[in-house]
């Protein structure tokens, strides 16, 4: 085999041993970029629920205290606008 095929097969050449390394690296660093990105993904996904809870807890602060409802009125007026949120 001097030259350098393995199996017989052209391609066989392709694979040696820097050739499979090179692979390894680059399959390597593609399975980082993906596994950071889903890693961001899911912390901006966190920061924008926690963003909306802040904004609707702040949203009902506003109205309770534009609206001043009486206790009898406020109980029914919450179950609705609950319901429609």
């Amino acid at each position: 085999m001097p030259d350098g095929r393995v199996c017989g097969h052209p391609v066989d050449l392709l694979l040696t041993n820097k050739f499979k390394s090179e692979i390894k690296t680059v399959i390597s660093l593609i399975a980082l970029f993906v596994f950071s990105v889903s890693v961001f993904s899911q912390t901006d996904n966190d920061y924008l629920e926690i963003a909306r809870d802040v904004l609707k807890t702040e949203k009902k602060a506003v109205i309770a205290e534009v609206m001043e409802l009486s206790e009898t009125e406020s109980i029914p007026f919450w179950e609705l606008y609950n319901e429609y949120q």
